[in-house]
């Protein structure tokens, strides 16, 4: 396996405009990345031109020291040394789950019974599956004999397109723990790409998020989570309430009451702080909200409110077994430091 670069890429459809705006990536030998984003944001666009099934019009992509993508120099599919797994396993119904495997490998090393094939077997836990039909097996199932299938001719890089989407909620969360596992097990160096937050969080080293098509913030999932570069980033990785606030000192004024300059703050006269529900909590001597909603979840309530000279609705976080009816005044406070924004894009 080895490391992906892209430097500077920029991509389209035929007869379109650019999608990918000089986008720069970099996933480590060994690494498991993850590219988030929403929907049109560009992520599937990109995982195309990193299988060569799309031109650059700028930039590069190479994995180690061998160049796949330029603008004017496109290494075909079937000789990058990349796998792919797919949405829905997409899996060759009329051959069997070892044949599928063997599939992957180059010609004249597709023996289904060879050594080869009963590795990738054991690895994604599936000995003694090699004779069924893929009709025969379960969604997750399907998708680790996808994975095997990709991983089978030791590719330099591995492509994983939104491959939990097709399955319901409870199998996702144990089929993204084993195949965590599994790449992680066989040193592969993969890129996931979803739009689920969870999913990435879960799953990767480092996640890109990406919108309209450029990187918005590169890091861990708790850098992300808890330094938001932007508004829009803090609003689009949790629930939030965005807080107008006025430097005063080594605090902030804001319309819930004074919160601390946490430390390496920006250094600007005004900006927005990212004060997650949890963060919210009761205060005898705190500022009045009044609940509008209520969203029970077992563990807890959401309460959605609102504040005087706070814009949008305040989220708060409260015990279910606390009951909360609709149109209470609650005073509360700004627990801890919350991370500020630049009120630019907020």
């Amino acid at each position: 396996m080895s490391e992906l670069r892209i430097t500077a890429a920029t991509v389209g459809h035929p007869g379109g405009g650019d999608v990918v705006h000089e986008l720069d990536l970099h996933v480590p030998s060994g690494g498991v990345d993850a590219v988030l984003g929403a929907s049109g944001s560009g992520k599937s666009t990109l995982l195309l031109a990193i299988a060569g099934l799309l031109p650059l019009r700028a930039g590069e992509i190479a994995v180690g020291d061998r160049v796949l993508s330029t603008a004017r120099r496109t290494v075909p599919p079937e000789r990058r040394g990349v796998g792919w797994v797919p949405q829905d396993a997409s899996l060759f119904p009329h051959l069997t789950v070892a044949q599928n495997i063997a599939f992957g490998l180059p010609r004249g090393e597709r023996d289904p019974r060879g050594e080869r094939v009963r590795a990738m077997l054991e690895l994604v836990e599936l000995g003694g599956f090699g004779d069924r039909a893929p009709a025969d097996l379960s969604g997750g199932q399907a998708q680790r004999v996808a994975l095997a299938r990709a991983l089978a001719p030791a590719p330099s890089i591995v492509l994983l397109d939104e491959p939990f989407s097709a399955l319901d909620a409870t199998l996702r969360v144990g089929l993204r723990r084993e195949i965590g596992r599994i790449l992680r097990d066989a040193g592969a160096t993969a890129l996931l790409v979803t739009h689920d937050q969870e999913e990435a969080f879960a799953l990767a080293d480092r996640v890109s998020v990406l919108r309209s098509g450029r990187v918005e913030q590169h890091g861990t999932a708790e850098e992300l989570f808890a330094r938001p570069r932007s508004a829009w980033l803090a609003t689009f990785l949790g629930e939030s309430t965005l807080v107008p606030a006025t430097r005063d000192g080594d605090a902030w004024r804001t319309p819930l009451g004074p919160v601390p300059v946490a430390a390496g703050a920006i250094d600007d006269a005004e900006a927005m702080l990212v004060v997650r529900p949890e963060q919210l909590k009761p205060f005898a001597a705190g500022v009045p909200i009044t609940v509008r909603d209520v969203e029970y979840s077992g563990h807890d309530r959401l309460l959605l409110a609102e504040a005087e000279g706070v814009p949008g609705t305040v989220l708060m976080r409260m015990p279910s077994a606390i009951g909360i009816e609709l149109g209470t005044r609650m005073p509360v406070r700004i627990h801890g430091t919350p991370h500020a924004v630049p009120l630019a894009g907020a």
